[in-house]
């Protein structure tokens, strides 16, 4: 086919430039760490989506809906978007931090309650809930481990009604969690704690164990709640609540050290190494 002549003074139009993703990870928008390059595929290839837990192990950009924090903002301050105002975060902080009260009383007293009608209505309620709450029965770890997880439901819904971010964000910088630090974290900690069980009985008096009555309704209550308690807390203590307290300042150590204190002051009587223990960890 012939191609058309241009005419003399014609302009020819100028092609629309391509648009840029803007990556979800902070560090590659701000430039210190290359956005891996996805292959060029054929124009006739049809893409196929990642399926199953290829997924959790992607790398690279990804698209993540509401607003973003800002190019290469660390982790205590990623809740500094362009429409951040000190007043979401300082009410996100005490709104979280009062349903946290409220919601975790309400659960662990039903759940406590269901558990007494069911399986043993002929104790006194009190007795049964004082020996509940002792742990002296499964029923009180379920109802703490429940109401403890009404934190998880908490953070997304300050994250995206409050502050309208991701929830994903409280996963890590990236956003999202990072598998493989996850597993590699897990496996040092698991080292680390076997390590200091070992070194605590050569040092001390030899450890007496029994077996406690209802042993195997604790063991199904560990395996199947225990897990989520742990991380409805991280996510709210050491996620949610060092974000939004690390936003109030342009310091990131603030927010570190106000959620950790706040953490560990939580948790009621202790002593003082073990109030350090908590604070640090």
């Amino acid at each position: 086919m012939a191609r058309r002549a241009k005419k003399p003074g014609q302009r020819t139009a100028a092609k629309p430039a391509k648009m840029g993703s803007r990556s979800g990870n902070p560090a590659v928008r701000a430039g210190s760490i290359e956005p891996r390059k996805e292959p060029t595929a054929p124009e006739t290839a049809t893409p196929v989506p990642s399926q199953g837990l290829s997924r959790l192990f992607q790398v690279g950009t990804i698209d993540v809906p509401g607003l973003l924090p800002p190019d290469g903002a660390v982790y205590p301050q990623l809740l500094r978007t362009s429409q951040f105002t000190w007043w979401r975060s300082l009410l996100g902080v005490l709104f979280g931090l009062s349903m946290f009260v409220l919601l975790t009383s309400i659960i662990s007293r039903v759940v406590t309650l269901l558990a007494w009608t069911i399986m043993t209505p002929g104790i006194p309620y009190l007795q049964y809930y004082r020996e509940a709450y002792s742990f002296a029965r499964p029923s009180g770890m379920l109802a703490a481990n429940l109401g403890i997880a009404m934190l998880i439901p908490i953070c997304w819904l300050l994250m995206t009604m409050v502050h309208q971010v991701a929830p994903r964000w409280l996963a890590s910088v990236q956003p999202g969690v990072r598998w493989r630090y996850l597993f590699a974290c897990l496996a040092i900690a698991v080292v680390a704690l076997n390590g200091t069980l070992l070194l605590s009985a050569l040092v001390s008096e030899p450890l007496d164990f029994e077996v406690q009555p209802g042993f195997w309704w604790f063991l199904l209550v560990i395996i199947f709640t225990s897990p989520i308690q742990a991380a409805a807390e991280e996510l709210f203590f050491r996620g949610y609540l060092m974000q939004a307290l690390g936003s109030l300042v342009r310091q990131p150590w603030f927010g570190v050290i106000v959620s950790s204190a706040v953490f560990a002051l939580l948790h009621g009587t202790q002593n003082l190494p073990l109030f350090f223990a908590r604070l640090a960890f």
